[in-house]
């Protein structure tokens, strides 16, 4: 069924309770919509200049593992399933991985 929920930010993904335990897959797919750039944007990783477009993000794999609370080959596992199944494209570097949502929608 197509639509938009909106979830705000303040009371759900700034709770301390939504990072207090391990990410189900679930979970970290929707943890994707919230770390991605909302308007085009900048990042430096290791003094490398990343630019950014609404519905990217430039979390290195290792940052997600630590962030969702999993083994690199969980997370690893996950964003290729994601790829596969058309929900995102991901570009991988010595320095980031850029994830790009293939269902983002700006309003």
């Amino acid at each position: 069924m197509p639509g938009f929920t909106q979830i705000p930010n303040e009371w759900v993904f700034d709770d301390p309770l939504w990072t207090s335990e391990k990410f189900t897959k679930p979970q970290a797919y929707i943890d994707l919509y919230k770390l991605a750039q909302y308007k085009p944007s900048i990042i430096n990783k290791r003094g490398n200049i990343i630019h950014l477009k609404p519905g990217q993000l430039g979390w290195s794999q290792i940052e997600l593992s630590k962030r969702w609370k999993r083994s690199l080959n969980w997370v690893r596992s996950l964003l290729n399933y994601l790829e596969e199944s058309g929900h995102i494209v991901l570009q991988k570097s010595n320095v980031s991985s850029t994830i790009t949502l293939l269902h983002w929608k700006e309003f």
